[in-house]
């Protein structure tokens, strides 16, 4: 089956990520950082799939890309709510489990570079899930994969 790739959201101003520093250091020395993250209403999200982890939100010019990526471990499931609030008055979301073979504090990939590049493809979703075409996630892949140095970051 084939592989696909997925766009993940992340917005620091609405959740604060409280061992980002740790597992950018456990990613960067090539461990294994696993989490899991909401995927949106998709349900057609599969074991070896791929996903990128796009920055955005009010956070300055040069921070918002993707900041990280890697590979769904476990199919789609409902779960409580990351929102403490949301989750204590029952609300779930559907979400995958995931390993990050790629991360960073700030975008590996600028998001000037992406809608540069593809500008075809909508880069600024509502929502985490939205699949990337196949030509350009294996495209993405690769640079993650990469030496941070070499990353087409501009």
């Amino acid at each position: 089956m084939a592989i696909k790739y997925f766009l993940y959201l992340w917005n620091p101003n609405v959740w604060h990520w409280a061992d980002l520093d740790e597992a950018v250091e456990i990613v960067a020395r090539g461990g294994e950082y696993l989490d899991s993250w909401t995927c949106g209403p998709r349900k057609d999200i599969e074991i070896g799939d791929k996903f990128f982890l796009m920055k955005l939100g009010n956070i300055g010019p040069n921070k918002k890309g993707i900041a990280g990526g890697g590979t769904i471990i476990k199919d789609p499931k409902f779960r409580l709510h990351w929102d403490e609030a949301r989750a204590q008055n029952g609300e779930q979301i559907r979400s995958t489990d995931i390993r990050f073979e790629a991360l960073s504090q700030n975008p590996i990939i600028s998001l000037d570079y992406l809608k540069d590049r593809h500008p075809s493809k909508y880069w600024t979703p509502r929502n985490s899930g939205t699949i990337i075409p196949p030509h350009i996630g294996e495209e993405l892949y690769k640079f993650l994969l990469q030496d941070s140095f070499i990353q087409p970051f501009y």
